[in-house]
């Protein structure tokens, strides 16, 4: 905790911390949108009801996932073995945020049941 508040006052406080969080987000949010196949198919599908521009409805994580050129899913367990191999520390999965995954991705209250009892979660 230490090192944490040393940083939010080397920074002037929380608001700062938000706003470079924020164009750090918009920054990458711009970039991945950017990114096509050379057959014109989107490289990634980002997942937001806005397009970062006002740190107030938007916070500093970006939700996506990469597709293939086909437009298929690459699995997001896939990518995290590449990221550690690449030293990348990445968050993957939906339990940061289950209710947005559950809208973006169309998953309904009984798919989640359903998952949690084939993993034995109950």
């Amino acid at each position: 905790m230490k090192y944490g508040f040393e940083l939010i006052k080397k920074f002037s406080g929380m608001r700062e911390i938000s706003k470079r969080t924020h164009h750090l987000a918009k920054y990458l949010y711009e970039n991945l949108a950017a990114l096509k196949y050379q057959n014109g198919s989107k490289v990634v599908e980002i997942y937001a009801s806005n397009d970062y521009c006002d740190p107030n409805t938007q916070g500093g994580i970006v939700n996506f996932n990469i597709l293939h050129k086909d437009g298929k899913i690459f699995g997001f367990t896939e990518f995290r073995k590449i990221a550690i191999h690449c030293n990348l520390v990445v968050r993957v999965g939906c339990f940061c945020n289950i209710g947005s995954c559950q809208k973006y991705l169309g998953i309904t209250d009984e798919d989640i049941e359903l998952n949690h009892k084939v993993c034995n979660f109950q």
